[in-house]
């Protein structure tokens, strides 16, 4: 808040109590074993696999989008789909974990 007392501007922080925050927190790649990671910031267009699928070298898993770009994650290794940390239209960070693969 800002106002003028005596002629001098002032400043005070007031925290608003009844603020929630809806931000959430994801794991990151490199601490999660055989999790692959989100190349950019971005929102999840599509998934392209689900859980217990095969995935082979390449072999695309979601699409991310950015600042109207759309980019392909693929599947860094061969292995199945053991879990999927986000769904369409969740945002993510660079590096959290998108999908984890065995």
């Amino acid at each position: 808040m800002y106002f003028d007392f005596t002629g001098m501007p002032r400043s005070v922080k007031i925290n608003d109590r009844t603020a929630q925050s809806t931000r959430v927190v994801r794991s990151k790649a490199a601490d999660v074993p055989g999790g692959v990671g989100a190349p950019m910031p971005g929102v999840v267009v599509d998934m392209l696999v689900k859980v217990g699928d095969a995935v082979e070298v390449g072999a695309p898993m979601l699409v991310l989008s950015a600042m109207k770009m759309e980019t392909t994650v693929a599947a860094p290794s061969t292995g199945r789909v053991d879990s999927l940390s986000v769904k369409a239209g969740d945002d993510v960070e660079a590096g959290d974990v998108l999908v984890t693969l065995s």
